[in-house]
């Protein structure tokens, strides 16, 4: 019997507090050139500070009006970058995700594995946004990461 490294690693490493993936807005593909123009221009240059400036609908709004972005668009982005707080999700992983109908942590939180597998792969053989998808065992972990990620602090 062969356990991948993958299973192993995402048994091991604790599930509790996700260590997020953050990227440089010029290395992810789902902000558009335009968009890390405006961006940058109010000091917003990787998705940990998209993530923060996007965190509430005021500030969705407050953003919309200094750069001109769509308040719809930079929800999107939000919710993007939101899923890329979960450890092991980079961006193609986020995009496959968001074309199976995860768009973010509260609603990877409620997926079934199995099923979720199921999901993109359908849409990756679409869209085939990435060569390797995760195994359900690795998206159990995903899943349990956003379950933590979206329960309140105490």
């Amino acid at each position: 019997m062969r356990i991948s490294l993958v299973l192993v690693l995402t048994l091991l490493l604790p599930v509790g507090a996700a260590v997020a993936s953050h990227y440089p807005l010029d290395a992810v593909p789902f902000v558009s050139p335009e968009e890390i123009k405006a961006l940058t221009a109010r000091g917003i240059e990787d998705t940990e500070q998209l993530l923060a400036g996007t965190a509430t609908a005021k500030a969705r709004s407050d953003l919309s009006g200094l750069t001109g972005l769509d308040k719809k668009r930079l929800r999107e982005l939000q919710e993007i970058c939101d899923v890329l707080q979960i450890r092991g999700i980079g961006p193609k992983m986020a995009a496959v995700l968001r074309l199976a109908g995860v768009y973010d942590t509260r609603s990877m939180a409620t997926e079934d594995a199995v099923a979720l597998a199921a999901k993109m792969k359908k849409a990756n053989d679409v869209h085939k946004v990435s060569e390797i998808l995760p195994e359900p065992a690795v998206l159990q972990g995903w899943i349990e990461q956003a379950a933590a990620l979206c329960r309140p602090p105490r």
